[in-house]
């Protein structure tokens, strides 16, 4: 089955909105939206293209002061890492992901970039207004046919990485974009040193496998 649609929940619509649809040149689709008692929620649609959709549910439409004060960064809300809960949209090829990177800097943002173990996705990253990471990534090639094995042997029966011979990750070459310093940064900008490596950005340009690139 393909994915439909992924629902989501924000407190500021409008910084959302702007994300979706300027940042990530999406279009807003639709909406489900009710305001009976004991029925109160919006529940917005938006085409992510090639028959797929996100969606976002406004927590101010709804009564209950647990949806009010909910924490939409679910990773923070966890306690885990920054990138451990993200949602990866696809690039049909370099240029696409070329310009969504050059959209994300156009709106203040820093991205994030990296390629995949095996060389299979080229990745860029950053962060929408409700502290989701996004994730813009081309498939540059396929993986071998025995990571599927060792998918199953390390996830389901739990086996131990270098029992079943796979080739450890190793650290990942990195590149931390910084938009132009004339572009005014939004309400909800995320220091990529700060938020992934827990550092302030002078220790960030000492890591040998980090790159920093000013725009």
């Amino acid at each position: 089955m393909a994915l439909n649609h992924l629902a989501l929940c924000t407190h500021d619509p409008e910084l959302t909105h702007k994300f979706y649809t300027e940042a990530m040149g999406f279009s807003i689709a639709g909406i489900e939206a009710d305001d009976v008692r004991g029925n109160k929620y919006k529940h917005v649609f938006y085409d992510a293209g090639d028959g797929s959709y996100l969606a976002y549910y406004d927590l101010n439409a709804f009564g209950a002061k647990a949806h009010r004060s909910a924490n939409t960064n679910m990773t923070e809300a966890m306690g885990i890492g920054a990138a451990n809960v993200h949602v990866a949209w696809e690039a049909k090829d370099l240029a696409g992901l070329e310009a969504a990177k050059a959209r994300w800097l156009g709106h203040g943002l820093e991205v994030m970039e990296s390629k995949h173990h095996k060389d299979w996705m080229h990745s860029i990253y950053t962060f929408d207004p409700n502290g989701l990471m996004v994730e813009c990534a081309y498939v540059t090639g396929t993986l071998p046919p025995e990571d599927a094995v060792h998918a199953f042997q390390i996830f389901v029966e739990k086996k131990d990485i270098d029992e079943i011979g796979y080739e450890r990750e190793g650290i990942k070459d990195t590149i931390i974009h910084l938009p132009d310093a004339s572009i005014a940064k939004p309400p909800y900008h995320v220091s990529f040193a700060e938020r992934m490596f827990k550092m302030d950005s002078e220790r960030l340009r000492g890591l040998p496998f980090v790159t920093v690139v000013q725009h």
